[in-house]
């Protein structure tokens, strides 16, 4: 009896002994071998080697024509191999890109990561809450790369919401053959001189026309208002420019001056107006610069809007050529935008500012239609910058694009005969009368 007490003692203090002794040491414990068919196991339990990361997918909506498009592609193609974590799915959108479309898919939360936009959309989106502020990433020391005048257009409350992709000024292209014979072979390109060649190649028995702009195309408008010496800034929103602008009594008597020939019995479009420029019908027309890259420009020159820095246009010498070469017309812009619901605004971030950069913006100019932001850094577009370099840009100003649209709206309603000049340079009385007259109809 005693014996077997000592024996299931003993094998009790060895279980202990053997317990204690793994316990406290770094000796794995062997773990029952576990068989798989055409696998050798050792009996030791081995880590998992993790798979590769699944990369990260940022999306960018780009109202890209197809050229522009290739390119971008290429570049994303070669993006994806220096950085095999992220992905890019491009989102083509038509051209140009839809204010209310765009808008709406930023209301539903259904917006990509990266937005290409019209630079007057910005500060609006931004005050909404649609987009996310970028200084963290796109620093001064980006900046500087860019034109200061996009760059401008995108600070908005102390932050900067927005990096340039391209600009587009607009200009005044003309039909060669029909000045000819004028001092410089070049019509003139600001203020009377201007309106004066209007009045006099517009003939309604013969059908031509001397200055024609896109009704449906505010940044046309402007430009030919300010062509003109008139107020771009009464024009947008019923106020005073003040030293960008002449007095309201003149403006209205320029644009009834303008308004004064017959103008085309039906709307052009553009295309359309582009043919009877091309034939001689139209003289002169104030488009984007992009245009001319577009569309066929046999027959076809272009000169910058002449400034408003009140020149003295009836103190220039007969002989020579009739332009005025200061401050230059308007000109608009494009940016990329992080969406405020995105999940992945460093990745795009830095997406966004290798796509803006000197190396790959020389790429996509070349089958784009604007100019770079990033000029500066392309000395070989010196000769091309001509119209950028007095050009100027609407300031940020989230009530700009309702200004925009409204102008839009009233330009149709004059060239129609609807409203008069005085009506539209006077928008904001006949907002009031509006009011007073609905009200007395109560």
């Amino acid at each position: 009896m005693l014996k077997r007490r000592g024996v299931a003692l003993l094998i009790s203090v060895m279980i202990v002994v053997f317990v204690l002794l793994n316990r406290y040491t770094d000796s794995p414990v062997p773990y029952p071998a576990i068989m798989i068919p055409g696998i050798q196991s050792s009996g030791t339990e081995r880590a998992e080697t993790p798979g590769p990361a699944v990369p990260q997918e940022i999306t960018v909506s780009v109202p890209l024509r197809l050229e522009e498009t290739t390119r971008l592609r290429e570049f994303i193609a070669q993006y994806e191999v220096n950085h095999p974590d992220i992905r890019v799915r491009v989102i083509q959108q038509p051209v140009p890109a839809e204010y209310d479309s765009s808008l709406t898919v930023l209301r539903m939360g259904e917006a990509p990561d990266i937005m290409l936009v019209d630079n007057v959309w910005v500060s609006e989106w931004a005050a909404q809450g649609y987009l996310q502020p970028l200084d963290s990433y796109y620093t001064p020391e980006h900046q500087v790369k860019h034109a200061d005048d996009m760059v401008s257009q995108l600070k908005w409350n102390g932050y900067i919401w927005g990096i340039p992709k391209d600009m587009d000024p607009y200009i005044i292209v003309y039909h060669k053959q029909t000045f000819a014979d004028d001092p410089g072979g070049v019509p003139p390109n600001f203020g009377e001189p201007l309106l004066s060649v209007h009045k006099e190649l517009s003939n309604a028995e013969k059908g031509t026309f001397g200055l024609w702009a896109d009704p449906d195309d505010p940044y046309a408008v402007i430009s030919l208002l300010w062509a003109l010496g008139g107020s771009v800034e009464r024009a947008l929103n019923g106020q005073d420019g003040g030293a960008l602008s002449s007095s309201k009594e003149e403006s209205i008597k320029l644009l009834e001056a303008y308004l004064s020939v017959p103008h085309p019995a039906e709307p052009l479009t553009v295309e359309e107006a582009w043919s009877y420029l091309q034939n001689g019908t139209i003289a002169m027309m104030i488009a984007p610069s992009s245009i001319v890259k577009l569309l066929p420009k046999d027959g076809l020159e272009s000169i910058e809007i002449g400034g408003q820095a009140g020149a003295a246009n009836d103190s220039i010498p007969k002989g020579t050529a009739r332009t005025v070469q200061r401050s230059g017309g308007w000109m608009k812009g494009r940016s990329f935008v992080i969406t405020a619901g995105s999940d992945h605004a460093s990745e795009s971030a830095k997406f966004l500012l290798e796509l803006s950069g000197r190396e790959v913006q020389s790429r996509l100019v070349e089958a784009g239609t604007g100019q770079p932001a990033a000029l500066p850094e392309f000395d070989w577009l010196t000769g091309r910058s001509a119209h950028v370099s007095k050009a100027r840009v609407l300031p940020a100003d989230p009530q700009q694009p309702m200004r925009m649209r409204r102008l839009a709206e009233r330009t149709k309603e004059l060239w129609a005969g609807n409203i008069t000049a005085r009506q539209y340079m006077e928008p904001e009385k006949e907002q009031k009368a509006g009011k007073l007259e609905m009200a007395s109809d109560r």
